[in-house]
């Protein structure tokens, strides 16, 4: 996440990393690397979440050794939810293992398989508006 941004996220590495696909074969979908043996180890990370209690700029080759892409940004696509996934038959398991953030009822146990589904369309709809902004 990023605050500066107009749509709340940002690019990563500030769009340094996405650069590199229009650098990329006509027939190259994916790009690899070790940060230490590229140009961009002192690229600055920008992340409110990953820089706000730090006292000095974050570095790339201080937050990963290694980065992989497999579409810049603009490309990305949101998961489609399952219509009905969540069902009263697997709603127990589904409120163990939901990723978050919560929906504050799943913590309570008081959600719904129809909230919970709700949720998971919601925030799929809210991603596809986040990536429509990076066009």
């Amino acid at each position: 996440q990023d605050s500066r941004s107009r749509i709340g996220y940002g690019y990563p590495v500030g769009g340094v990393v996405d650069r590199l696909f229009d650098a990329l074969e006509e027939d190259q979908t994916s790009i690899g690397f070790t940060i230490a043996e590229t140009p961009y180890v002192d690229a600055p990370i920008t992340s409110d979440i990953l820089t706000d209690d730090l006292e000095e700029d974050l570095q790339l080759s201080e937050f990963a050794d290694g980065y992989i892409m497999v579409a810049k940004i603009v490309d990305y696509v949101p998961v489609t939810p399952i219509p009905g996934f969540i069902t009263e038959e697997n709603i127990e398991r589904a409120k163990r293992n939901f990723p978050g953030p919560d929906p504050e009822s799943v913590e309570e146990g008081e959600v719904t398989p129809g909230e919970l589904n709700e949720f998971i369309a919601g925030t799929a709809s809210n991603m596809s508006r986040i990536f429509e902004g990076f066009e």
